[in-house]
């Protein structure tokens, strides 16, 4: 032995001098600790080993990576040294193993290093010597003989060397003695040894002391205590308590219940005593209801008690002992009744089906009542539940009648499920029910009923002819024909035609279908009565209403109210004063379109044209304006086309042809307007040459004038032939002009503004991604594990085992129930002596749970999982031991083989999170580090990364990888990744890992906010109260936190001079706009701005936004008429009617407008105060009034009346206008009437008649003077004082009249108004899409300078006139001068 211990001793200093040596060559780190070091103990200082400064080791955060479960140690970042971080076990960690190394990574960054590291733990003596049990339990019989050798189990220590067990002592005794077995392999097995007879009798237990030392210093021991138990031997029979056993039991009484105690006694002990019981004798039929415990003697039921089969039992049952030695007795079992029976009920007869209209009493079906048990358990009575409809009659014994007891309605229920209770009177109570199902027959006693009250139907217009409308469905809770539904349409008249003629219905489906092409401008809906009839006898029937909407197509063009296209031919004209601005309203195109909704949306257009350019149109209210100021050199006359185009599709359009004429006043254009010239470019210059011509001949008439005054100067003194004259001569000249006169029509043409909404029923319009399969079929290659069992041998139960060691090679991954090792041990003896019992006598208690031996037959089994990677083998002695008490014992060696069952592990070891997301290319975003507890190649790890273009892996050292991006990064576009890195292993089955590592990125400032929508249109009502929300702007950013949060503002600008936040504010942050001030309709009706969005990054980005804010109007202006003119100082206002005036002839026409738009908007004209109702009508929708009749001698001359004009808002307002109508044949007779208060402003100058007159005056008085010179001159020759006589105070006297200018009745200036015209008058709401643009409406028409003569035009007749009376006088001069000289 001590030759052994040296040997250890040199081995051990042999591992540890090729260690260090190793360790000099390799360049590797070492250090050696004893095991069991307190936590912080100082290992070695790793900054020293590797040569790192102070500054170095801050810079490079060195970092221990272990490949163990636990953490054992720790390394400072201060100064670099190694501590003790667990308390490290040894004899845990390495086993039986000499040299026990922990392997280490120290993990050092900038730049990245692992280093090696290698630590070794010494074993220390801190393990006693064990036992695998605390107590060995033998059993030795009685005639065992001296000598005999017993084997014992041997002690455990978990120390190495010469701390491991070196003895064994057992406490001293006559009887027995410790002896020692050594096997091949060195181990020391104790042994007991008998040397001396037992006797029973005299003692039956002994106890013993069995101790294990080892050689440590100190010395540990570890003892265990030996129990021996004599046994005895067999020599007595079993007895009963009786011979014959006599019970009563219930029937009733449930399987496995206890039936009889039996015990026998027996005065021998241990196996011998051991009684078994067992049915000697028993009947076939009771072999299943009763068995019996063999162990305790209970006699159980196993199945069914019945009295009503078998009422008694008799049964024989032996008790045997161990040693085989038998008695018998005899047990009778009697049966007790019980209510167990529940009643049967049998239906004798049944009828079925049954009809609805059954009379009461009528008998359905004949029920019989049975029940088995007997006396009171067998009396039964029976009813019938939960129906009021039926009632059960006793007619005999068991007997039943079911009849029924009131009315039947199939409709409440076609099936009856009658329900028949039979109940007896045991104790407890036993029931029986029973179902009958009953069927009743249908009768028709039920009308068809609609789905709906009513239908509402809808049909395009222009439909085929049998095109399906509706279907209409009625259903009849009767059955069969009662049910079948037929549909006809009642006859009633639409319009005076049949509904026949309309449409028709399917008599079996119910379907309407159009019988004619529907016209949604004819006929928009009508209704129809549909009656249902079944066809039960008698029939039944309803009827309901079905309405029958027609849904309106884009059937119909445009029609043009203003101007009318049909008026014979004749163009139409509009007058343009030369005046007129940039913006003047001209006229207005009215339409309108037959059709609704969408299709009667009409637009305005001014197609290409010589005049196009000078005009522009709305394009919604048809308002023709200049498009620019009137220049000299434009011609006076301009055609324009415009065209007016619905919204349908296809759109339809209509157009009509505009003249303009323009000039400075009403008369100036007459003449175009009246003989409708076809030249619309001539400008007639008459007044130019006029002029001219005034002035040549009054300079020729001076010239005359002169040159004869030279030849008088130049004559001798003459006597006058008019020296004889006495009285004074004046020539008397009388001028007469003619009036112009008015023929009582309109001259002129008149516009209206026609508002057509698209629907008037609406208020808006809208344009238009497994579990792993891991294979089990081979989870243990049972080949190679029948080729690992290295021997199996018997083991005997004497101290001639032929080998005491058994080697097994095993899978870990065998599964539990696994059959490791099958141990068979033989015995020479016979019976009990011979029965062989396994155990383990010696294992570690943690592997108690892992293997599992069968007493019996010694098989070893898998009873928990194998782990290669916590042990690599196990070593567990296995006793054998028999009936007489001999044991013996084997070693069994189970080494655990390493299959890939550890999927690699991923550890990160640093991470950067989040990153930004303008991080540039090969950024590093983590380090990890991967293994794997598997060895050789299941232990081979790769690595990987899936479905993440932006990164990629870099290896940098064994097992170490770094993630870098590999592009670009756009937060908006992913926010957060979950980056799988894989790691799988070389072994096969191959198995990985995958690590999900969430990389947040951060944001960077890189988007501008975007707002919902490309631009805005909001609304506001006109009349608003400042402060009022009008809307709310939101705009979204794709960034986050601050540079997400967003700042609204409006961009300064002006709106008609006036600074835009005068109009509205904006709330900064929540995006909603204000109103500051009440907007008014008819002053701003829309407007744009711009809203900024600006983000709070840096820097800070932004977006606009246009916002159309458009105001709503509100009735808030009455109507305001502009003809006739309310503004005339009083004066009365006529309009001439000839009496050859017919029926229908256009008096005149009241135009008015009203500042508001749409609805409110729509005017409608009235008579309010009319002499003769039936003398005159207006148009309600176009103020004309019109004669109703024929004029009569007896109608008054003189008409008075007032037009109301009310628009259709709500409230709705008004204004009133009176007129007076004069009757007469001419404008002469009607002159009195019209013309009594002349006014300046009633006299029409015109400068071209007066230009004429003078011309033809001078004319004639140039020829006069010429024709009177030369007859004075001939007269002087032959009487030279013929003129003697006249008086030098004789002057000529010229009398000039002028008529006065007075009106003629017409309408001097065309006038323009807005009429709003709903296609639906029956609507009260009407809806535009779009704003009316802001037209000034404040003077549209000055009605008080529209009558005044344009001044330059009178000042220019002025003039005339008095350059007239200049030339008068001096022709009087002259003449007076020629004919009476001078003496």
């Amino acid at each position: 032995m001590a030759a052994h211990k040296n040997a250890q001793k040199t081995f051990i200093w042999q591992v540890v001098i090729y260690s260090y040596i190793f360790q000099i060559i390799s360049g590797l780190i070492q250090y050696s600790i004893l095991e069991e070091m307190k936590k912080g103990s100082l290992v070695g200082n790793v900054a020293n080993d590797l040569n790192l400064d102070d500054k170095e080791l801050e810079t490079r955060k060195l970092k221990i990576v272990t490949h163990t479960k636990k953490q054992y140690f720790n390394i400072s970042l201060e100064n670099g040294n190694l501590y003790v971080h667990e308390k490290i076990d040894r004899d845990y960690i390495c086993g039986m193993e000499v040299i026990c190394l922990l392997n280490l990574e120290i993990l050092a960054e900038n730049p990245v290093n692992v280093f090696h590291v290698k630590i070794e733990v010494k074993d220390i003596n801190d393990n006693a010597p064990s036992f695998s049990k605390s107590i060995f339990d033998l059993a030795i019989s009685e005639s065992a003989a001296p000598g005999t050798h017993y084997a014992l189990d041997k002690a455990r220590d978990p120390d190495i060397g010469l701390n491991s067990i070196q003895s064994y002592n057992l406490t001293p005794n006559q009887f027995f003695k410790l002896g020692e077995k050594i096997s091949t392999e060195g181990i020391k097995y104790p042994e007991l040894v008998l040397e001396k007879a037992l006797d029973r009798e005299q003692m039956k237990f002994y106890e013993l002391i069995l101790t294990a030392s080892d050689g440590g210093k100190p010395m540990k021991t570890g003892t265990a205590l030996i129990t021996i138990t004599i046994q005895d031997v067999n020599d007595n029979f079993p007895v009963f308590s009786q011979d014959t056993y006599r019970i009563s039991v219930e029937e009733n009484l449930p399987n496995n219940s206890l039936v009889l105690h039996l015990s026998a006694t027996d005065k021998d002990e241990g196996p011998n005593a051991e009684i078994s019981y067992s049915f000697s004798h028993i009947a076939e039929s009771a072999k299943d209801t009763f068995k019996i415990d063999s162990h305790v003697g209970d006699i159980i039921t196993s199945g069914p008690l019945d009295f009503e089969v078998t009422q008694n039992y008799e049964i024989t049952v032996e008790a045997k002992d161990g040693g085989g030695l038998t008695t018998h007795c005899t047990v009778f079992i009697q049966i007790v009744d019980v209510n167990d029976n529940s009643p049967e009920i049998l239906v004798a007869s049944l009828i079925t089906p049954i009809r609805e209209d059954f009379a009461p009493g009528m008998l359905i079906a004949l029920i019989h009542i049975i029940d088995l048990d007997s006396e009171k358990n067998g009396e039964v009575t029976c009813q019938i539940a939960e129906t009021s409809l039926f009632k059960l009659l006793p007619t005999s014994s068991g007997y039943y009648k079911l009849l029924t007891s009131s009315v039947i309605d199939r409709e409440s229920n076609s099936i009856y499920n009658i329900t028949i209770i039979a109940k007896d009177e045991g104790f407890p109570a036993m029931e029986t029910r029973k179902n009958i199902q009953l069927n009743v027959l249908d009768v028709n006693d039920n009308p068809p009923i609609f789905n709906n009250k009513n239908y509402i139907a809808f049909v395009i217009e222009r439909n085929l002819p049998g095109t399906a409308i509706h279907n209409v469905h009625a259903s009849d809770l009767d059955t069969g024909e009662n049910a079948r539904v037929v549909y006809s349409i009642l006859n009633t008249i639409i319009e005076n035609i049949p509904v026949s003629s309309y449409v028709s219905i399917n008599s079996g489906t119910g379907v309407i279908y159009a019988q004619q092409s529907f016209d949604y401008e004819q006929l928009r809906e009508f209704q129809i009565q549909v009656m249902a009839r079944d066809s039960g006898s008698p029939s039944l029937n309803s009827n309901v209403t079905v309405r029958i909407c027609i849904v309106d197509k884009n059937d119909n063009a445009p029609v043009i109210l203003y101007p009318s296209p049909d008026i014979e031919g004749k163009p139409l004209f509009e007058f343009i004063p030369s005046s007129s601005e940039k913006g003047y309203l001209v006229t207005k195109v009215i339409a309108v379109d037959a059709d609704s909704g969408h299709n009667a949306w009409l637009s305005y257009h001014l197609l290409e044209g010589p005049g196009s350019s000078f005009f522009t149109i709305g394009q919604h209210t048809g308002e023709i304006k200049l498009a620019k100021d009137f220049q000299d050199t434009d011609f006076l006359r301009q055609t324009v086309v415009v065209m007016v185009k619905d919204n349908g599709i296809p759109a339809l359009s209509a157009t009509v042809t505009l003249n303009m004429v323009m000039g400075d006043n009403f008369q100036q254009v007459l003449p175009e307007l009246v003989k409708q010239p076809t030249t619309s470019d001539v400008s007639s210059n008459v007044t130019f040459y006029l002029v001219i011509s005034i002035t040549f001949i009054s300079l020729l008439f001076i010239m005359t004038v002169i040159v004869t005054v030279i030849t008088k100067c130049r004559k001798s003194t003459t006597p006058t032939s008019f020296s004889t004259s006495s009285r004074p001569w004046y020539p008397q000249f009388s001028l007469k002009y003619p009036s112009q006169l008015s023929d009582g029509s309109l001259p002129f043409p008149y516009s209206y503004d026609v508002c057509v909404t698209l629907d008037s029923s609406q208020n808006e319009v809208a344009y238009l991604k497994p579990v792993q399969d891991i294979p089990t079929d081979n989870l243990i290659n049972t080949d190679d594990l029948g080729g690992g069992i290295e021997s199996t041998k018997e083991i005997l139960p004497s101290c001639s085992v032929t080998q005491d060691i058994y080697r097994i090679s095993l899978k870990e991954d065998a599964p539990n129930g696994f059959l490791v090792l099958h141990v068979d041990a033989t015995d020479e003896d016979e019976g009990s002596n011979a029965e062989i019992t396994y155990s383990f006598s010696h294992i570690a208690t943690n592997k108690m749970d892992i293997f599992n031996l069968d007493p019996e037959n010694g098989e070893i089994k898998l009873s928990g999982p194998l782990d290669y990677e916590v042990k690599q083998n196990y070593e567990m002695t296995v006793e054998a031991k028999d009936g007489g008490g001999l044991v013996t014992y084997c070693t069994v060696l189970i080494q655990v083989v390493d299959v890939n069952d550890n999927a690699p592990e991923i550890q990160l070891v640093s991470l950067t999170n989040p990153i930004s997301e303008d991080s540039v290319s090969g950024t590093m975003v983590a380090e990890f580090q991967v293994k794997d507890l598997d060895s050789e190649r299941n232990g081979e790890v790769s690595c990987e990364i899936t479905e993440a273009l932006l990164f990629k892996l870099m290896p940098t050292s064994t097992n170490y990888y770094r993630l870098v991006t590999l592009s670009s990064l756009d937060r908006e576009t992913l926010s957060m990744y979950n980056i799988t890195i894989i790691a799988k292993d070389e072994g096969s089955p191959q198995l990985f890992t995958k690590k999900a590592i969430q990389i947040a990125i951060s944001d960077v400032n890189d988007n501008p906010p975007f707002f919902e929508k490309l631009n805005y249109i909001v609304y506001v009502s006109e009349n608003n109260q400042p402060g009022t929300s009008i809307y709310r702007i939101q705009a979204s950013d794709l960034d986050s936190d601050k540079n997400a949060r967003i700042a609204y503002s409006i961009l300064n600008k002006n709106i008609s001079d006036i600074p835009i936040s005068s109009y509205i504010s904006m709330n900064s942050k929540t995006g909603v706009i204000r109103a500051q001030r009440s907007f008014d309709y008819e002053q701003l009706r829309d407007f744009n701005f711009q809203v900024i969005a600006k983000d709070s990054g840096s820097p800070s980005l932004s977006s606009n936004v246009t916002v159309r804010l458009c105001v709503i109007d509100k009735n808030d202006n009455a109507p305001k008429i502009l003809y006739p003119s309310q503004d005339m100082d009083g004066t009365l206002m006529f309009e001439y009617i000839p009496h050859s005036a017919k029926n229908g002839y256009l008096v005149t026409k009241v135009i008015a407008v009203d500042l508001d738009s749409g609805h409110n908007g729509w005017l409608s004209y009235h008579l309010l105060q009319v002499p003769d109702p039936s003398f005159l009508n207006i148009g309600q929708h176009t103020g004309e009034i019109r004669l109703a009749r024929d004029f009569k001698d007896s109608d008054s001359l003189r008409q008075k009346i007032v037009v109301l004009v009310k628009d259709n808002g709500l409230p709705s307002l008004s204004a009133t206008v009176t007129l007076n109508f004069v009757m007469a044949e001419d404008f002469q007779q009607a002159f009195p009437e019209i013309v009594k208060q002349p006014k300046e402003s009633d006299v029409s100058s015109n400068g071209t008649f007066y230009l004429v007159i003078a011309i033809t005056f001078i004319s004639i008085l140039f020829i006069v003077t010429v024709a009177v010179t030369v007859i004075a001159k001939c007269r002087r020759k032959h009487n030279p004082n013929s003129l003697g006589a006249l008086s030098r105070t004789w002057y000529p006297q010229l009398s000039l009249n002028y008529p006065t200018q007075f009106s003629d009745g017409s309408l001097p200036l065309p006038y323009s108004y807005d009429v709003c015209v709903t296609l639906d008058s029956k609507q009260n709401e009407i809806a535009y899409l779009k704003p009316v643009q802001n037209v000034p409406t404040d003077n549209l028409i000055d009605t008080d300078d529209s009558l005044v003569v344009n001044e330059t035009e009178v000042g220019s007749t002025q003039v005339s006139r008095i350059y007239y009376l200049c030339l008068k006088k001096i022709l009087l001069l002259c003449l007076y001068d020629n004919f009476f000289p001078d003496p």
